[in-house]
């Protein structure tokens, strides 16, 4: 199987092999625009005041924030999304500039606490290479519609497009992987060899898998490439 983003650009000696209806689907996916930040304190402490670490709000551009602090919490850590123009608006700015916006979101949100992290992590995806963005592929008005039935179609030969842009429930995400990766592997193995390192797997709804382990991790997320 192939697993990329859909708007990365298969080589040249396949893209020429491509279906007419596939093609014109990779080229009319893009992917999102998001960038990630990891704001590091040296304990999680927004916890003893009461509060869960997360934000769905409007101080920009910081709109979206999650407590992803480690188990043992030896570490605070405050993950937050910038996404659509909100990122956009920061792909010419320095990472100075960007900490400086996310720090001033997280301080409107938490307090003045929040304004000394002991470490700033980014990510902006759209500079990735092998992504081009995230949080993954996205359809404008009339993909689907038009071409989404025949771009679904059999392998290209022995090469099967799979991954999480290409799954029809729970595209762009880890989710959307699994199923992709168990569709591949029950039309290479048979439904009887489907069971792996992934997790078991079972026939669930219109034939959906079925996980007792989350897909995306081992040998699943090897299979698909996982989702974002």
């Amino acid at each position: 199987p192939i697993a990329p983003p859909t708007p990365i650009p298969p080589p040249d000696q396949l893209r020429r092999a491509l279906p007419a209806a596939l093609s014109q689907r990779v080229h009319r996916q893009p992917m999102g625009a998001t960038t990630k930040s990891e704001v590091v304190y040296a304990t999680p402490w927004w916890r003893p005041l009461g509060l869960n670490g997360s934000v769905v709000g409007d101080v920009f551009p910081l709109e979206i924030v999650y407590d992803n602090s480690p188990v043992d919490a030896k570490r605070g850590v405050l993950v937050g999304f910038l996404e659509g123009n909100q990122s956009r608006a920061f792909f010419d700015r320095t990472p100075a500039a960007r900490k400086a916006a996310v720090l001033k979101s997280l301080t409107a949100y938490f307090g003045a606490q929040a304004s000394t992290p002991q470490l700033y992590l980014e990510k902006v995806w759209p500079e990735d290479r092998y992504a081009l963005g995230a949080y993954g592929s996205f359809n404008p008005p009339g993909v689907l519609t038009s071409i989404g039935a025949v771009a679904a179609a059999a392998p290209l030969g022995g090469l099967h497009f799979a991954g999480a842009d290409f799954s029809a429930e729970w595209p762009g995400y880890r989710e959307g992987a699994g199923r992709e990766g168990w569709k591949v592997a029950r039309a290479e193995r048979g439904p009887s060899q489907t069971a792996g390192p992934w997790g078991r797997w079972s026939s669930g709804r219109g034939g959906a898998p079925k996980h007792t382990r989350s897909p995306g991790t081992g040998a699943g997320r090897a299979l698909t490439g996982g989702g974002r």
